[in-house]
This record gives C-alpha cells, structure tokens and sequence, in this order.
C-alpha cells in the first residue's frame, strides 16, 4: 500500500506512505529523495551498494543514485518517502546562499551519499515524527500547507548534507571514497553509542568491530564529530535517565539501566550536566 499525504501538482514534490510485506523495485532519482522506515528493514542497492536501512533510520538520495529496493517480510515493513524537485530546492539554495555558500551543489555531491541517519536526536528527527504523526490521523496537508511544508523539508535536508560534508572535510584522507568509508564506519560508531548500556569500557570494542585500532578511532572520532566517544556516550546515557526519572522507579535503576556502576558515579555526572541531582530534577517536574 502507498498513499500520498502531501504534493505539489505540476512538480515532483510528493511525500508518500507506504505499507508493504514484499516488493522489488528499481529506481533512477531526478531530485533529493527522503528514505525513512519507521517498522521493519528495507534492502536497497544503490550504486553497487548494499544499504540495509532499519527502523528508525534514515538517509538522503540524489540524481548521481540509482538502483532498487527489496522487501520481503511476513510483517509490514512500513516507510516514509520524501521526494523534492530541483526547483524547489533551488529556491530554498537561492535564499540561504549568502550564509551557506554552495548549499544547491551538496544536493548533487556524489560523495556526500548514501550515510545512514538514526532520526532520533538528528535535526530530520521532528520533521519525520510531524509527517508520521499527521499520517497516524490519516489527514493529508492543504496545498498552501503543503508548499510552506516542503520548502521546511529543502532547508533542513540541505543543512543536513551541509553538517555531512562539513564532517567530511575533517577526515584527513586523499581518496573521496576513503573518507565516505570512514564516515560510514563513524556513523555506525555513532550509533552503538547511543546505547544506554554502552559504556566506557565498551568504546575499544566499537572501535575493534569496525576495523579501526582504539587510538585512532578515538581520535577520527574526535575530529568529525567535536566530542570525544566517551563524551557522546555519557551525554546520550545521561539525556536517556532523565526520561527514565520523569517515569518513577527507583533513581538506583535508572543508574544501572543507563549503565552506571553505582548511584554516586550517576549523580555525580547528572549534576554535571545539568546542574541539580537525579532527585532535584525529578521533584522539579
């Protein structure tokens, strides 16, 4: 199943739907496309590439991708897809090129494509959970909404693309396609640890599963990204007890659930980060 929730008639901005336990078919983009499956994994092959993209995952595709896409599931794999035409996003480029200087071209970078996102916590991530909250009530965007609203999607998935080749400029690498495979393994890093249970003692075997020596992951890590891994992990387990607090339960579990060794080394970096203890946030909300 596919049905269309917002469209612009007379150009290729249409955002769709889909529903589906099996399917094979290929594509060839003639603008920026969206892929993002929130139940389920879809296989794609593209560019002679094989991208398993998973619950909760996204990524952006241009005109120098093509390929298919396969689903084979006895539960429905279901998906969100973003397509946007260049004009579209010629007019967005138009408007912020005095403060991002060559915003349109990223839209056509080869080397920018295919990195897999988690949504949650990227800067896609309230857009996707607008659009799959207004599918939930089955209730399409007007026309003039559905103009403001794709020109929202242009700046924030060319913005995207900005942060992806900024990060790709601080890889030290001469070969465009040695950078995308270390940018690749960084985001998969990155995503490792987001686990609430990924703790110090988890990053060298992070950096042993994608094939890179602790140093210098620690240090590309660094480079690309602004934070150490053991900075990001804490910061992502850190943010993740503040949900488990406002749910109750004993401060004690969530300290473990978060991958603390004890309650003190949790408070401790809780008030830290937020300047109050586990137990002053939770009372103060």
């Amino acid at each position: 199943m596919l049905r269309s929730i917002a469209s612009i008639p007379g150009t290729g901005n249409e955002i769709r739907i889909s529903s589906m336990h099996q399917v094979e078919q290929s594509y060839r983009f003639t603008g920026l496309s969206i892929k993002h499956v929130y139940q389920g994994v879809e296989r794609y092959q593209l560019n002679g590439e094989t991208i398993l993209l998973r619950e909760g995952e996204y990524f952006l595709v241009n005109p120098t991708v093509e390929g298919a896409v396969v689903v084979d599931s006895r539960t429905p794999v279901k998906g969100l897809c973003i397509d946007l035409d260049l004009q579209t996003l010629q007019e967005v480029a138009e408007v912020l090129k005095s403060e991002q200087t060559g915003l349109f071209n990223l839209a056509f970078d080869p080397s920018l494509f295919i990195h897999k996102t988690n949504a949650k916590g990227s800067n896609m991530e309230p857009l996707l959970q607008q659009l799959l909250d207004r599918a939930g009530h089955r209730a399409a965007f007007e026309p003039d909404e559905s103009k403001e609203l794709f020109l929202s999607i242009c700046h924030t998935a060319l913005t995207a693309q900005l942060e992806t080749e900024q990060q790709l400029r601080r890889i030290k690498a001469v070969k465009t396609q040695t950078k995308k495979a270390l940018m690749n393994m960084l985001l998969e890093a990155r995503e490792f640890l987001k686990d609430p249970h990924c703790a110090k003692q988890n990053i060298p075997a992070i950096a042993k599963a994608i094939g890179l020596s602790e140093f210098h992951f620690m240090r590309l890590f660094h480079t690309t990204f602004g934070i150490t891994p053991y900075q990001y992990s804490l910061q992502c387990r850190i943010n993740y007890s503040k949900v488990l607090l406002l749910e109750g339960g004993p401060i004690a579990d969530v300290a473990m659930a978060c991958g603390f060794q004890d309650l003190s080394s949790f408070s401790r970096a809780f008030k830290q980060h937020f300047g109050m203890s586990p137990s002053e946030f939770r009372s103060s909300n």
